[in-house]
């Protein structure tokens, strides 16, 4: 995906939908300020990214506790058919590693933006409100 800022507008280049940019989509539909700018949307297509990865991070780790668990406090019925049941907990060990990857990914694609953004900022002039935005963008 491809962002474009100039002239207080933004233009994305994508060809999927990604949940964020839905997200901002439905939020700004519902009440959008009159004076948005272009990087006002920016601002909120990299919060819903980093709200969306931080959710599914949260979700991973929740799903790799009850892993743990299921690996190292067994119930007493489920001793039984432990190839198999080993052989699915690998799996989802593995699924889950594929996850945090990408999600880890993002988020230095992420912060590789910010890092852009928060260059080209010095040349803009940006509200404070947006300074402070992007400041908090950068810090995780």
């Amino acid at each position: 995906m491809t962002f474009i800022v100039s002239g207080h507008r933004l233009v994305t280049v994508r060809y999927d939908a990604p949940k964020p940019f839905i997200l901002v989509e439905y939020k700004l539909a519902r009440g959008c300020p009159a004076a948005i700018i272009g990087e006002m949307v920016l601002m909120e297509l990299l919060d819903a990214v980093i709200d969306r990865n931080a959710d599914i991070l949260e979700r991973a780790g929740g799903d790799m506790d009850n892993i743990n668990h299921s690996i190292f406090e067994p119930d007493g019925a489920a001793r039984t058919g432990h190839a198999k049941r080993y052989s699915d907990i690998l799996i989802a060990i593995g699924r889950k590693g594929d996850l945090t990857s990408k999600v880890r990914e993002s988020l230095v694609l992420v912060g590789r933006v910010v890092t852009f953004v928060a260059a080209a900022e010095d040349g803009a002039k940006w509200s404070k409100d947006m300074r402070e935005q992007l400041k908090t963008c950068s810090a995780t």
